[in-house]
């Protein structure tokens, strides 16, 4: 139960980072599963169309403060994917090493 504890509490902590600790140019991007497929989608489609596509634009920041922001070109949307992709992976990499890292063994009884 300890263990299941434990874990279920890293994996929410690597979610709830995911979900909001990216910033790309002093901007918070909110990463949830359906913000990530729809930039995916458009960069995608950006890509194989050498940006016919663009531009597209994207609500940033927060609720509170909101940005937007419209990439015109390809070499600049592709700055932002491939940045908060490498943000979503070594982000969760984070988690599989804390959770690699505990020692199970002071839990036993």
């Amino acid at each position: 139960q300890v263990k299941e504890v434990i874990i279920n509490q890293i994996n929410a902590d690597i979610d709830r980072k995911i979900l909001c600790g990216f910033v790309w140019r002093d901007m918070p991007v909110w990463l949830s599963a359906e913000n990530q497929f729809n930039y995916k989608a458009a960069y995608d489609l950006a890509f194989q169309t050498s940006g016919a596509n663009l531009p597209v634009c994207y609500k940033f920041g927060t609720d509170d403060e909101p940005r937007y922001h419209t990439f015109s070109d390809l070499q600049e949307f592709t700055d932002f994917y491939t940045k908060a992709l490498d943000y979503v992976d070594s982000t969760l990499k984070e988690g599989w090493k804390e959770k690699d890292s505990i020692d199970w063994s002071v839990y036993e009884v």
